[in-house]
């Protein structure tokens, strides 16, 4: 029975030789990828370097809920069932930006898009009982803008946290 095994991101780096890998054990493999050229260059290096030619592309970007909810539909009709999903794509941008969906872009990318993922493909990995779900995240501020960054993200978090439980006590008051 074939294996089927979804990498998230896995068209270069690290997440392409995880890929290569499950490809080389002889899994059904599916990368997803935001680009279709380099997506396309990354399946036939997995292929090549793994010798499986089991191994499919389907493309979204995780940073659009949009794309992540057409993503699971596609990998449903595609595959009756996934074995293992690897939520794998990640970001650690060095300017704060926020998506089209109005959310902050690596906490939509490293943490609402695996979770959407993962819940819309829920039938297919209940398919595939017992399926596995491995969500991997990397990266970390490195330099000193991207320190600053995050720590702006914290002050602000603490600043709504306060902001809300004042809004609480005037209520109860």
């Amino acid at each position: 029975m074939v294996t089927t095994m979804v990498v998230t991101g896995a068209t270069s780096g690290i997440d392409e030789h995880t890929a290569i890998t499950l490809a080389s054990q002889g899994h059904r493999v599916v990368v997803t990828g935001r680009n279709a050229g380099r997506g396309e260059e990354g399946v036939a290096r997995i292929r090549s370097n793994s010798g499986n030619e089991d191994v499919h592309l389907a493309l979204a970007d995780m940073g659009d809920l949009t794309a992540v909810d057409a993503l699971a539909a596609e990998l449903i009709e595609r595959f009756e069932s996934i074995d293992v999903l690897v939520n794998n794509a990640g970001i650690l941008a060095h300017e704060r930006a926020t998506t089209e969906d109005g959310i902050e872009q690596d906490f939509a990318i490293n943490v609402v898009a695996p979770w959407r993922l993962t819940t819309q493909l829920s039938p297919a990995l209940q398919a595939a009982a017992p399926a596995r779900v491995v969500n991997l995240t990397g990266g970390s501020p490195r330099d000193e803008a991207n320190q600053d960054r995050v720590m702006d993200e914290v002050e602000r978090a603490r600043e709504v946290q306060r902001l809300a439980a004042e809004r609480r006590a005037g209520r109860e008051s």
